[in-house]
């Protein structure tokens, strides 16, 4: 792409940072934003990051990456910045198959996420009034609930359209599915913040992890690590998606904090996830480039290109 080696070079010539970022027929990967120690905190990463989201609306192509904690910078620093960009996790009905980064970001004023991400949607073809008949509820609940889902799509998709239409899918399953006060998205969010903010992690892991459900959806079960009673990280399963038998289950994401990231951490949390899903037999994962070694000494073995699995036992 001659286009996109002239913006990179542009943006190495117009800001004091080193940009690795590539392209290909299915959209762009970002590797790396670097700004000089002396230049930073002065909004040069949003700037750079403005000027290639505007590039890639403009041509139509989808943004890859992978946030690493850079620095003092943390992870969930990171994602909280390409959340303002509109990146969203590269899994669930935003699942892009053609990458294997973490986060994704589809350009605006496309319709890219509309024809391939929602179609075969719960709720297509239903309108409200559906939606109230089958949950035996009024439509003034489902209009309330939409508006509440609307509110909290759109940062990720920043296409009401589309977030309306997200919103829809979910409420067909769950009518309280952003509202409701113990398994809804916004007390399960809440819920999280809390245990994370008021966690201190100043002692090494002395026992074996306790998984608790955090967040349950369709698609997948976000769980809580606990060590000592304490969070220790997330860790999120797809027990069933399409592309898999009943007996193999997804790790889409592991997550620890620093204290917690070693090798024992991770054999007890794959104890964990076998005790948490006794029908499994073997758990598949895509492994960040340089966590190949951590996972091989789990027993993870590569299945393709992108994806690698572990077998019960192993």
């Amino acid at each position: 792409m001659m286009e996109l080696n002239a913006l990179v070079t542009a943006l190495e010539e117009k800001y004091p940072i080193i940009l690795e970022l590539y392209g290909n027929k299915d959209g762009l990967t970002l590797s790396r934003i670097q700004v000089d120690k002396e230049h930073q905190g002065e909004g040069i990463g949003t700037k750079v990051m403005s000027e290639i989201v505007n590039f890639a609306d403009a041509n139509g192509l989808v943004i890859v990456l992978t946030p690493e904690k850079i620095g003092n910078t943390s992870k969930p620093k990171l994602i909280k910045f390409y959340n303002g960009f509109g990146f969203v996790p590269n899994k669930g009905k935003n699942k892009n198959w053609a990458f294997r980064e973490a986060m994704i970001r589809y350009p605006e004023n496309s319709n890219i996420m509309k024809e391939e991400k929602i179609k075969g949607g719960k709720a297509d073809n239903k309108t409200v009034e559906d939606l109230a008949k089958k949950h035996n509820v009024s439509v003034e609940d489902i209009n309330k609930e939409i508006e509440t889902g609307v509110e909290i799509e759109i940062e990720h998709t920043k296409d009401k359209d589309l977030a309306k239409e997200i919103s829809m899918d979910h409420i067909d399953e769950f009518p309280k599915y952003y509202t409701h006060p113990k398994y809804g998205l916004m007390a399960s969010e809440k819920k999280m913040k809390k245990e994370l903010e008021e966690s201190t992690i100043k002692t090494m892991l002395r026992e074996a992890l306790d998984l608790n459900v955090n967040d349950e959806t369709p698609e997948t079960v976000t769980y809580l690590l606990k060590a000592n009673d304490r969070p220790a990280g997330r860790v999120e399963i797809a027990p069933n998606t399409p592309e898999m038998d009943k007996y193999t289950i997804e790790l889409v994401d592991l997550d620890v904090f620093e204290d917690y990231d070693d090798i024992k951490t991770g054999t007890e949390t794959m104890t964990a996830i076998w005790k948490a899903f006794p029908d499994a037999m073997t758990i598949v994962l895509t492994p960040e480039e340089g966590t190949l070694q951590f996972w091989e000494k789990l027993g993870a073995k590569p299945l393709n290109d992108s994806y690698w699995f572990i077998k019960r036992g192993h």
